[in-house]
């Protein structure tokens, strides 16, 4: 409550950073000006800042790889931003439907793609996922699901460029 205000103070403002939980009750109106003046970062170094913005990113919980990288995807770069939403940077339509960048990015793949790029990728992801070669371990045999369905899809996507006519919009990209 705030000296020589009459009103009941029903509004609660964190005392501090520090003291968060710790609580000043005011009236509506001097809550606003405290909640106006409020800086969290006030006696905070530029370093710190970020190390609190990171921490925030995650609600202050650790976070590190799913499975130390082992079973992670790679998510779209924003040069690919334009190929996701269904146009290119010269203005057309994209040749890439959702789905297809999906497949992509679990391959860890980019576009443009040829067949033997595809099989290497598609080969090197089998051996790895494989269950016989992981111990009959569940996230393997589940991610090597998502490579296959990935490399149907892409296999589909580049049939489909191959027998476009060479003067279409899509093949032209």
């Amino acid at each position: 409550m705030k000296e020589g205000c009459a009103l009941e103070g029903l509004y609660p403002a964190p005392k501090s950073p520090q003291r968060l939980q710790d609580r000043y009750w005011f009236c509506l109106e001097h809550v606003r000006l405290y909640n106006a003046s409020w800086n969290y970062y006030a006696h905070m170094k530029e370093d710190e800042i970020e190390a609190s913005r990171r921490e925030d990113v995650t609600w202050q919980r650790p976070s590190w790889p799913f499975s130390q990288g082992k079973f992670s995807y790679r998510i779209p770069s924003f040069e690919q931003v334009d190929v996701i939403f269904g146009k290119n940077t010269r203005g057309g339509q994209g040749i890439l439907n959702a789905q297809e960048t999906q497949a992509l990015a679990i391959l860890d793949l980019t576009y443009p793609l040829t067949q033997e790029i595809l099989k290497t990728r598609y080969k090197i992801l089998a051996k790895r996922f494989h269950p016989d070669l992981n111990q009959g371990c569940r996230q393997a045999e589940e991610h090597l699901k998502h490579v296959n369905h990935a490399y149907g899809i892409l296999q589909k996507l580049l049939k489909r460029l191959t027998s476009m006519p060479p003067g279409s919009s899509e093949a032209s990209m």
